[in-house]
């Protein structure tokens, strides 16, 4: 919150990231990825002054076909930590009490809503959008498109929060789910696991004291989300929105269409017949694709050549310093020689002479 409300600016946040590093009192890959989310701010920004409407508006266009689970007891359930869901539920929770979540524990409850309970990005940005004390339109925009697999990227990952891998040791759930405090560490992220007895000598009644869970088949709603996805981008519109390789393209005001990185599962949407979703601009963007990855191979090779040649002048210049050592060992191992015994026997001092051949 205080890098939002301009109490310090990111200027002074990176330079005493530079300051920390030269110290060496923190490990280099902590700092750096630090660092990273430091610029990935100046990145959000970047979107929404490209963007404005990013808030309420997939970047993806063709995105905004997507079917949605519109179920308001869902998402109530889900806003307020009732999901039965314990990782989940002790993320929402926090959020709803303190204003602010840990980066990893919104990406957790920002996968759950949209990968597995199908609910459109949107109410999840609007949620956060309301409850954070850190909210940034620009931030909260870009991970909520990010997670809804419209943005300008994707998540390349669906997060399981069942897991317990942000939360090995218990301490965090047990806090915002006192409820459960008394679960066996086995058992706290999937407490419908555990039999009879022990939930009842943890005073958890599945139902009563916790909520049962919104969801009993994971990988079923998973699987659902995706046929969902791929039903939208496998239209007339969809189609056309994509390059040869299937990867997503977006246009960019002002500058044209791009192509934007697209999770593989997503990138197999040939309909059975593509003459019948082909349009002019799809044959204009697939031509201009061909050629593009044409100058792409040319310019790889052109590079490969040139790295080729670099190579071998690195290779001949080492050679050289490895030749220049050899010889420098040498001469150090002739001095040792002829120096031992006349240091201290005092006879002459030594010369160049002694050292030629």
């Amino acid at each position: 919150p205080y890098l939002r409300w301009g109490q310090i600016s990111p200027n002074t946040i990176y330079w005493a990231i530079k300051d920390i590093e030269k110290s060496g009192t923190l490990p280099r890959a902590k700092l750096k990825s630090f660092s990273r989310r430091i610029i990935w701010r100046d990145l959000a920004y970047f979107q929404l002054c490209t963007f404005p409407d990013m808030h309420s508006k997939p970047i993806r266009s063709h995105y905004k076909a997507h079917p949605w689970v519109e179920d308001r007891e869902i998402i109530r359930r889900w806003q307020r930590g009732q999901t039965g869901f314990p990782m989940v539920d002790a993320g929402m929770r926090e959020l709803w009490k303190t204003g602010w979540i840990q980066q990893s524990v919104r990406m957790i409850v920002a996968s759950f809503l949209v990968e597995y309970l199908g609910v459109n990005w949107i109410e999840g940005h609007k949620w956060f959008h309301d409850t954070l004390v850190d909210q940034d339109t620009a931030i909260n925009a870009m991970m909520w498109q990010n997670a809804g697999r419209c943005g300008i990227d994707q998540w390349n990952f669906v997060l399981d929060a069942t897991s317990g891998f942000q939360d090995p040791t218990g301490s965090y759930v047990r806090r915002w789910c006192p409820e459960l405090k008394h679960l066996p560490n086995k058992y706290l992220h999937k407490p419908w696991e555990a039999n009879e007895a022990t939930l009842r000598k943890a005073g958890v009644q599945l139902g009563s004291t916790y909520p049962t869970r919104i969801l009993t088949d994971l990988k079923k709603a998973r699987l659902r989300t995706k046929e969902n996805a791929l039903a939208m981008l496998r239209t007339p519109e969809s189609v056309k929105m994509t390059d040869p390789n299937g990867y997503d393209l977006i246009t960019i005001p002002g500058k044209g269409i791009s192509r934007v990185f697209t999770r593989r599962e997503f990138r197999n949407r040939k309909p059975d017949d593509p003459k019948n979703y082909e349009s002019k601009d799809q044959k204009r963007i697939t031509s201009f694709f061909q050629k593009d990855i044409a100058r792409n191979k040319s310019h790889s090779k052109g590079k490969r050549k040139d790295r080729s040649r670099q190579s071998k002048e690195v290779e001949k210049d080492n050679n050289a310093r490895r030749q220049e050592k050899k010889k420098a060992r040498m001469l150090k191992k002739k001095f040792k020689e002829k120096t031992r015994g006349r240091m201290n026997g005092g006879k002459r001092a030594l010369t160049r002479a002694d050292f030629e051949d």
